[in-house]
C-alpha cells in the first residue's frame, strides 16, 4: 500500500479509509467462541452462497479492468458533480439534520475494508470524513442504535463471521459473537438493546440473542433471519420447512402464522429468501427471493398467514426496505437496458416512481437506505454515493470512493 504522501489530492475519498487504525482495539478481543459452519444439506448452503455472490459483485467492481473503466468515466462527471453539489445543497439541506452516513470502504486487492462517516451536504473528502474502524476481512450490514452513538456491523473473514459494536465518539470496538456461519447476519432490535442471530449445529439451525455489550447470550428458537417488531417485544423468522413465525423476545408466545408464498400460492424455498422484514404497523412483511437459479428477485409484500398481498417487482434486485414510518417502500431493480434503478412506491403499490438510475455497468450492485425522517434515500452503486429526496425530486453526489475502493451499505445515522 503506498505511502499517504502518495495518495492522489483530490475530491474523493482514498486509501486513508482502510490505512490499519492505531487504536484498534482488536487485539484485546479474547477468545473467540467457537461455532459450527454452514453445512445443512437442506439447502441453507445456499443462502451464505447467494450472500457471498453479493460481496463477490463489490469485489468485481475493484478489479484492475473495471477500475480503470469507472476511472475514464468519473473523470467526466467529477466537475460536474462536484458543482451540482453545490447547486443541490440547499434543496436537500434538510438531509443533514438526519446527521451523517456511514459507508463500508473496500480495497478488494488489498483484502482490507473500513467504516466511514461522511456528510450529507456536500462531497466527502478526507478532510471532513471520519475513519471509524479498518482492518482485514470484509464489512457489511452496518446498523446504528437509536441514539446515534453505537454501530454494530458483521465483518467477514476466512468464512467465518464475527459482529462487533463500535463507539462512534472515541472509536472503540468490542466483540459481540465471534466464528459464526459465513451467511449469518446480526439484527439489532429497534431499541438498539439486543441482537438476534442464528447458528447451524448439525441439520438445526437456532436463533440466539445478545445484548450490544456482548452480555446476556441465550438461545430462543429454531429458525434463522430473525427480524424485529417495530417496539423490540418480538421476533418474526423463518424456519427451515419455510414457515413464518413469530416469537417473544423472553420466549414467551410463540405462533406459527403461515408459509412464505409467490403469487401462485407455492411455498419458497426459504434458502432463496435474501429480504425478510417486518412492517412497522406488524400487520405484513415484505419479502425478497430469487425466482430459481441466476435469476432475479422477487419483491412482494405478505400477510402474517403468508398471503402475497402485492407484488412490487419481478426484476428485484436483493436490496428492499420499508420507509420509516412504513408508509413506502424502497428496493432496486434491474430496469430497462438491463440498468439497476432504486425505486419508490407506497404501500399500497400505488405513487410508484424511480429516485435513482447509476450510469455504470449493468452488473453493478445499487445499494439504499432511508434517512431517519423518511424524506431522504442514500444510494450507493461502487461508483458513487448520492442522497435523493424520496419523492426524486432532488439528488446529490455526496462521494466518489479513491481509485480501486468501492462505497457500499450506507447507513444513515439517526439524531435523538
Amino acid at each position: 500500500m503506498a505511502p499517504i504522501e502518495d495518495w492522489p489530492q483530490h475530491d474523493s475519498l482514498t486509501r486513508a479509509a482502510v490505512a490499519p487504525m492505531a487504536n484498534d482495539a482488536s487485539a484485546a478481543l479474547g477468545t473467540p467462541e467457537i461455532a459450527g459452519t454452514l453445512t445443512n444439506p437442506g439447502g441453507f448452503v445456499k443462502k451464505a452462497v447467494v450472500r457471498e455472490g453479493w460481496r463477490a459483485r463489490r469485489r468485481r467492481r475493484s478489479s484492475t479492468v473495471y477500475r480503470d473503466t469507472r476511472s475514464l468515466l468519473r473523470v467526466g462527471v467529477l466537475v460536474i458533480a462536484a458543482i451540482a453539489a453545490g447547486v443541490l445543497a440547499a434543496a436537500s439541506a434538510g438531509a443533514a439534520s438526519n446527521g451523517q452516513i456511514a459507508m463500508v470502504d473496500s480495497d478488494a486487492e488489498a483484502g482490507l475494508s473500513a467504516i466511514l462517516l461522511i456528510p450529507t451536504d456536500r462531497l466527502a473528502t478526507r478532510a471532513n470524513s471520519k475513519v471509524l474502524v479498518s482492518g482485514p476481512g470484509t464489512i457489511s450490514n452496518i446498523q446504528w442504535t437509536p441514539d446515534g452513538k453505537t454501530l454494530v456491523y458483521d465483518e467477514f473473514t476466512r468464512n467465518r463471521t464475527d459482529l462487533y459494536a463500535v463507539d462512534v465518539a472515541n472509536h472503540k470496538r468490542r466483540l459481540l459473537v465471534a466464528n459464526l456461519p459465513g451467511g449469518t447476519n446480526g439484527a439489532l432490535s429497534p431499541d438498539g438493546k439486543t441482537i438476534a442471530y442464528w447458528l447451524e449445529s448439525g441439520l438445526s439451525l437456532t436463533v440466539y440473542l445478545v445484548g450490544t455489550d456482548g452480555q446476556s447470550r441465550r438461545k430462543l428458537t429454531a429458525g434463522f433471519d430473525p427480524v424485529w417488531s417495530s417496539d423490540s417485544s418480538r421476533l418474526a423468522l423463518v424456519t427451515t420447512a419455510g414457515r413464518i413465525e413469530t416469537i417473544g423476545a423472553d420466549g414467551s408466545g410463540p405462533q406459527t402464522t403461515g408459509r412464505v408464498t409467490d403469487p401462485a400460492g407455492r411455498v419458497i424455498d426459504p434458502s432463496l429468501i435474501t429480504t425478510f422484514a417486518w412492517a412497522p404497523d406488524g400487520q405484513s412483511f415484505l419479502v425478497a427471493y430469487f425466482g430459481g437459479p441466476l435469476t432475479a428477485s422477487v419483491i412482494e409484500t405478505i400477510a402474517s398467514d403468508g398471503r402475497v398481498l402485492r407484488v412490487l417487482s419481478k426484476t428485484g434486485d436483493v436490496a428492499a426496505k420499508w420507509s420509516p414510518d412504513g408508509t413506502e417502500i424502497a428496493f432496486t431493480e434491474n430496469a430497462a437496458k438491463n440498468r439497476e434503478t432504486a425505486v419508490v412506491v407506497n404501500a399500497t403499490g400505488s405513487g410508484r416512481h424511480a429516485v435513482d438510475t447509476p450510469p455504470g455497468l449493468a452488473s453493478d450492485a445499487l445499494e439504499l437506505s432511508w434517512s431517519p425522517d423518511g424524506r431522504s434515500i442514500v444510494t450507493a452503486d461502487g461508483d458513487r454515493v448520492r442522497v435523493v429526496d424520496a419523492d426524486g425530486t432532488h439528488a446529490m453526489v455526496i462521494a466518489y470512493p479513491g481509485d480501486g475502493h468501492d462505497l457500499s451499505d450506507p447507513a444513515w445515522q439517526p439524531l435523538p
